[in-house]
């Protein structure tokens, strides 16, 4: 059997690729931004998962997550940095 298993990211590599800090990438995955698989004590990142958080977050996209507190903030400043 063959299993095509992503090549998955570290928090170090998803943190350059958005342009954020590594501590920001674990922070936004708790929050529940995108999802992390758990190896040990490692958390790894789907780029897949990645991916589809910049595509839901582009400007004029489905904006994921929208601060909901206050729905005239179009998006918090996590989601900024990544539109910008």
């Amino acid at each position: 059997m063959s299993w095509n298993v992503p090549h998955l990211m570290s928090a170090d590599d998803v943190a350059e690729h958005l342009g954020v800090t590594a501590q920001t990438v674990h922070r936004m995955r708790r929050r529940g931004k995108f999802k992390g698989v758990h190896i040990g004590k490692l958390v790894m990142y789907d780029p897949t998962d990645i991916r589809e958080f910049i595509t839901n977050n582009k400007e004029g996209g489905t904006h994921a997550d929208a601060d909901t507190r206050n729905p005239s903030r179009e998006a918090d400043t996590e989601s900024l940095r990544v539109c910008s």
